[in-house]
Order: structure tokens, then sequence, then C-alpha cells
């Protein structure tokens, strides 16, 4: 074994002073890793100059790939997506997870991380392609599904999140945790989720419906509850799932439960700390001739019984502790194979291996990371990955099968074929005037598919679907690391579902269209609505009705707690606009919150998002300040929302001094919260704007959006709203007029690129929007000439 410890391998602050690095990740073809810490900073470093020497002393290899800074919190976890590694995922105490994609555009992906470390310019520019927002404190680990089917995500909040592992939207949120929820692991067959808490329990989830299979708790009721991370493990055969931070007593050890039967079958006891993180190799190893059978043999010298030390195929598992040391364990030997002692000065924080085994990656709390090599004479030699999925299939996986190319001419057509499909799609929507659909892009609660436990969800259409049958993938996709890493592939300009699709629903009876023939010639199609705008969904007798949201995500939420109708894969079956339906703009929306808590300020409002609860109520003011002035008094707009499932209504009030002044109610939740001294308003997630005045007065009937709210600000009689699906109005409520109403960010053409998201929108005191972007670009709307402004270009 040869230990290497890089100095350049480091976060630090302007002082030169080394952060703590909380979470590192090895990319799929070895030649990158990524490192996260505090400093808010993702870095994404080349592993050639950490294995070869030549490439280190090198002045033409870069050590130092990306360093970026989107994130407003320490970056807790860092993950690799499988396959090319296409995605890089973070997760922060920011609340917020980030989806990173090479962008191969040749300009910088962000105005902030255009630096990396001492002054650097970057090799690689990484930008930010999906903002996850959901977690309501800080996200502690994350992990991704084999074939990258899903991506959880767990945090302090002790929920657990499941997207989806392509369009990343939201599909289910796991809430049986009674504690934080510090780690996760996927079963390599696709059949479970493992998560370990600081609850003293594991749960293992089935991911056919999400429910619970069950909990482990009898190893870790003697643990310690002062662990960052409680990382766990699976097998790359998934007979065994290792745990972290397991003791008895005084002892602690890391356990190993068998599949299924979730029996505690290992103990790995030795460590005097308790144990952060444990890592099993992707590798299993076969023993070289017979070389190998000397463990066998000191084993029995040790007084062991020999018959029970195995000499087969080898699995190894890395395990890291706050006593500042690394072992490495073989089910060949009861005893670990190797320790690293005194590598670091403070608590082991992550590990990681290479994939192909032979190398672990291991972070500290210090700031450093350390390289651990090993050999095939150390480790044996390495099963092929045929052979180790050969024996995940006894616990149910199946390899895709994938259909040999015949020629490139093939390749040539099929990809004019789907172009020619989506052309197809889109132009026969934009037809429809927006013709709603309505789709599941998860699979139903009790579903299960034996073929493929964890394929690619598949939504049905239940729309008009475009006469052009999407091709069938004909090629795999092959990765090779060099010195200096090759890019990872971008995505493909077509998508195919890995698994079989359910067969498909029929069709909804189609309404009659009214056509009409205009002077000129042109055809004009009147649609007829499917659905009230402003009332609840009513179906025809016709059309049978769709399940209640509830039904459709079987998460544990009653219908008043499940996502909006255009929160992730859901959207309503109505007719709108054209640019509505043209829009690909798909925003964050906010998490419904037990309390909001919006501080309101004379002549302007705060941020959009609302503010949590402190834990401590504002300071009384002194009892000689005139309660009638807002500027002299602590005055707050507050929301409290029922999300136990009962039907109360949503409670809104307005406090002085902690006096409440004014109640009203409101039939759904409150997302968002934004006032001053002139009005104040109340976004709901079922798209209805409410207004007051500070005497608790209604100002108009509730204002009806076509999608949830993302993003309210105020600036006098100026409230400006910004839906999830990029519609953007400003009112002016002296007037009762909308100085913009309905503005499409997308239709109007303004962002940067296809990727580009709203990070923040503001209002200024005239109306006029500023909108920033993931991209580091601001906008604002110039009324006179109805055009965006690009005011702020990282370019420059």
């Amino acid at each position: 074994m040869r230990i290497v410890k890089p100095d350049w391998v480091q976060h630090e602050n302007d002082k030169g002073v080394k952060l703590t690095i909380y979470s590192l990740s090895v990319h799929p073809d070895g030649s990158r890793f990524a490192t996260g810490g505090i400093g808010f900073h993702v870095k994404i470093w080349n592993t050639a100059p950490l294995l070869h020497r030549e490439a280190e002393e090198d002045p033409n290899v870069p050590k130092l790939l990306a360093s970026m800074s989107v994130h407003n919190g320490n970056v807790m976890c860092v993950a690799w997506s499988h396959g090319a590694g296409q995605y890089l995922a973070t997760g922060s105490d920011d609340y917020i997870v980030l989806i990173w994609e090479l962008d191969t555009s040749g300009s910088a992906g962000s105005t902030f991380g255009n630096l990396g470390g001492g002054g650097a310019a970057n090799v690689e520019n990484w930008k930010v392609v999906r903002r996850l927002a959901g977690h309501a404190s800080d996200v502690t680990d994350l992990a991704w599904a084999p074939e990258n089917a899903y991506l959880a995500t767990c945090g302090l909040d002790s929920t657990i999140y499941i997207w989806d592992g392509r369009t990343f939207d939201q599909l289910r949120r796991l809430s049986l945790h009674e504690g934080f929820v510090k780690g996760l692991t996927w079963d390599p067959a696709g059949q479970y989720l493992a998560s370990q808490s600081d609850d003293k329990t594991m749960i293992i989830w089935k991911t056919s419906d999400w429910s619970m299979e069950t909990r482990l708790s009898a190893p870790f009721q003697d643990s310690s509850n002062v662990t960052v991370n409680r990382r766990p493990s699976w097998s790359p055969d998934g007979s065994y799932v290792a745990s972290a931070n397991a003791a008895e007593k005084d002892h602690h050890m890391s356990t190993l439960f068998t599949r299924d039967k979730w029996a505690t079958q290992i103990n790995l006891v030795g460590h005097k700390a308790p144990i952060e993180v444990v890592k099993f190799n992707p590798v299993i190893f076969k023993p070289l001739d017979d070389k190998d059978d000397s463990a066998t043999k000191k084993s029995a010298a040790a007084g062991e019984d020999a018959e029970n030390t195995p000499t087969g195929p080898t699995a190894l598992i890395a395990v890291g502790s706050q006593d500042r040391s690394i072992t490495v364990w073989t089910t060949r030997n009861p005893r670990p194979m190797s320790v690293a002692d005194g590598i670091f000065e403070h608590n082991v924080t992550d590990l990681d291996w290479s994939p192909d085994g032979m190398t672990l990656f291991a972070s500290s709390h210090d700031g450093t990371v350390a390289i651990l090599s090993f050999t095939e004479a150390e480790l044996g030699q390495p099963m092929s990955l045929d052979e180790n999925l050969e024996m995940l299939s006894k616990h149910g996986y199946k390899k895709k099968k994938i259909i040999p190319v015949e020629s490139p001419t093939q390749l040539r057509l099929e990809e004019e074929y789907a172009q020619a499909s989506r052309n197809a799609s889109s132009q026969r929507i934009a037809r429809l005037m927006g013709g709603g659909s309505s789709s599941s892009s998860h699979p139903a609660a009790g579903s299960t598919d034996q073929s493929t436990p964890l394929g690619v969800p598949t939504s049905t259409l239940l729309a008009l679907a475009p006469d052009i049958k999407p091709p069938v993938p004909t090629s795999a996709d092959a990765t090779s690391a060099s010195s200096v890493p090759a890019q990872p592939p971008q995505p493909s300009t077509s998508t195919s579902a890995s698994t079989a699709s359910p067969s498909p629903l029929p069709p909804p009876p189609m309404t009659p269209q009214k056509v009409t023939i205009t002077k000129d010639g042109k055809k004009r199609i009147q649609p007829q609505f499917v659905r009230n705008l402003t009332g609840p969904s009513s179906s025809s007798q016709a059309t049978p009705k769709p399940p209640p949201p509830a039904a459709r995500y079987n998460n544990g939420l009653s219908a008043r707690t499940a996502p909006p109708p255009l929160v992730g894969p859901e959207r309503r079956s109505i007719i709108t606009s054209q640019a509505y339906a043209q829009s690909q703009i798909r925003l964050a929306v906010p998490k419904v919150q037990s309390q909001l808590r919006h501080c309101v300020r004379r002549g302007g409002g705060g941020p959009g998002r609302p503010a949590y609860m402190p834990s401590t109520p504002a300071a009384p003011t002194p009892a000689n300040t005139n309660p009638a002035t807002v500027h002299n008094a602590a005055v707050y707009l507050n929301a409290y929302n029922d999300i136990r499932g009962g039907a109360k209504p949503t409670r809104v009030t307005l406090t002085r001094n902690e006096q409440v002044e004014w109640t009203t109610l409101l039939p759904a939740y409150a997302l968002l919260l934004t006032g001053n001294d002139k009005y104040l308003m109340a976004t709901c997630y079922d798209g209805a704007v409410h207004f007051f005045t500070p005497a608790g007065r209604r100002v108009l009937p509730a204002v009806m959006l076509e999608a949830t709210a993302s993003f309210v600000d105020c600036s006098g009689p100026y409230f400006m709203c910004l839906t999830s699906v990029g519609l953007l109005t400003v009112w002016n409520l002296d007037t009762q007029e909308a100085v913009i109403s309905g503005l499409s960010r997308d239709s109007e053409g303004f962002v940067a690129g296809p990727t580009a998201t709203i990070t923040s929108a503001h209002v200024r005191p005239r109306g006029i929007p500023v909108l920033t972007t993931s991209h580091g670009q601001a906008y604002t709307y110039h009324l006179g000439m109805k055009a965006w402004l690009k005011v702020v270009d990282p370019w420059y």
C-alpha cells in the first residue's frame, strides 16, 4: 500500500487557512474527483498528478480543473452520476441541491467560480443545470441509484427526497426517521434504499412502492450522536449492507447486515472512536492462483477456524473513523487487511474508491485528502463487470439489452428520425395552443417490475401524440481516462427508456375543435376548455376522472399537502396561452412550512422567499414606542399551515410587538409572504394571490395565477410575482393595474441558454423587475421598448 497526501488538494480561505473538506467523489472514469467543504466551493481535481509522478511534475498537466461557488452555504456532500459521469450533484447547508454539467460552449458557466485556487483560470467550465429545492435544513448526503434512475437526498430536516434521475422532478418524500438523516446508499440490484439517522436506526426502503422494508436498531443503541456523518454502503454483489457508527458498550464498530433477512452477520471491531463512513470497493476480487491461500494458512496458525475463512471471490470495505484512522477489511480475513493510522490530524469525513478498485480516496476534517494505492498482489485479481452482474442477477438484477449498431448510416438515419419526431411533437402542441397532458413520471404505489427493478420511470401520454415513433437506441456509452481528463459526454439529442413501457392507457375522447378560415386563407382553431380556470378540476362524464394528487404520490401526504399541480411532473390540464404551452421553464416551488414569518419594513419588502421562524421570539418594542408607526414597531406577517394532514384552513395573522392585530383564514397552504407599510401579499400553493392592507382589509378578491409562485417581492405599491413556469407579473395596487402582465421570460428570449434558471427576482421602486440567473447574468425589463435588457454579463 502506498499513501500520498498532496498539499495542493485543499480548500482555503482568503488568509490561506485550510478549511474542512466534508465530502469527495471520484468520477466513474477515474480521471477527476470532486471535493466540497467549508467556504461554499465545489472543486474538481485531476487525478493524473496524484497517481503519476511525471504528470505531477509536468507544468502542462493541470491539477485543479474547476472551482465553483454557486452555493450560499458550506458544501456537505458531492456525488458523480454513474456511467459516463455526466452530472455532478452537490448538497449544501443552504438547503439546496445543485446539478452540474460540463459546459462545452467555451464560455464561463457562472460569474462565481471562474477563478480557482490561487487565482488560476478554470480549465473546465461547469454550469448548474438544475436547482433542487425541498429540504428545510442542511442537505447531509445524496446518492445516485443504479443506472441513474433516481437521485436520493437526505438532510437535517429528518426527511429523504427521491428525485427523477433524468428530469430531476421530485417524486417522493420519505419521513419515517425521527432524527437527522446523515447517510444514504442504494442496493446495486435496485430493489432497496438504505438510510441511517441520528435516531439510532437504519431503515431499508423498497423502491417498488417506497414503503419501509425493515427498521434496524439493535447495533446502534449504544452509538454516539456526535458524528457529522453516518454514511453506510452496500456491497457490490448486493449481499450485505454495512452501517456506520454502530457500537456495543465502548466498542465502536461497523455492522454488516445480510440481505432479505437483515440479520447481523459481521461486526468490524477495532476503531477507538465512532465511525463516520464506510465504503465498499466497487470491484470484487479473486485470488491470484494459490498465493492467496496464505491468508487461510495464517488464520489457521493463529488458532482460527480455517474452514470459516473464505478463499473464493472477496469484497473489500474501507472504514473511516473519528480516531483519524482508516482500515481496509476483506472477507478473507477476520482482521483488517491494512490500517492507516495517523495520516490525518482530525476526523475522517468521507471515503470513495476509484472505478478500478485499486485506489482509495479519503478526506478529513483537517482539510486534507489522502490517496491509498494498492496492487493486485495485495487485493487479488479484479473480477470482470459481467461476472459481477451475474452475481447480482440472483437478487433480481437484469442487465439492459443493447442492440448492436449495424452501420454509421443507421445512426445518422435514426438521428434524423428522432429530430423529425421532436419537431412534429412541438408543432402539434403549438397548433393545439397548450392542450394539457397529465402524466406520472414515477412508479405507481404497489407496482413491481421484476425484470427491471429500478428502471427509468415511464410516462403514459394522455393527450394527442405525434404519428412518428421514436427510434430505438442502438449504441452504448464508452469512457476512457488519460492524464488530461476527457470531457464527460453531453446528453444525447434523443432519449429512451431503459425499461419496457407499461400498457398505454386508452386516450381520452377528444373534444371537437371549432375551425374557422380567415380572409387570407389561414385556419384558426378555437380550443375547447377542459377545466375551469378558477375552480377545482371537474371531469365530464365521457372523460375518466384522474386520481387525486395524494393517490398519485402516495407518500403519506393528504390531498391538502400533496404537491401543487404544476410541481415536478404534474401539470394542469387546462388551455392557456401559446407562450405557456411552449414554455420549458420549471422553477422551484417553495416547500410547505408549518410556519412562515415576514418582517414588514417601511418603504419596501424583503426577499421573496419566507424566513423560517426563529428559535426565540423577536424582542418586543419598548412600551413608549408609538404602535401606530410601522417603522418603530416589530411588525410581522405570519402564516400557519396545518401540514399534519388535517382539514384546518391556513391562518394568516399580523402581529405588532408580538400582539396579534388581526387574523384571516385562507383555503390553501401559504407558500410566500411579502409586504410593506402600504400592502401585504400572501401566495398559496393553488396559485392564488391574496392582498391585504396593514389593517387587515382585503384589497381585492383572490388573484388566480396560472401556476404556483416561485418568487415574490414588493416596493411601495408595486408587487411582483414570478411563477414556477416563468411567467412574470407586476401590479400597481394603488391604481389596481398590471404594469407587466404574464410576461414569459422564455418567450421573450432573454435567457442566455436553455439551462439557465432564475436565482433571485426583485422589483424596483418604479415597478421595474430585476432577475438574476444561475449563469451570473442580470436582466431588467424596459417598459417602453418591451424588451429585456442585460445589465450584468459575466463575459466582461
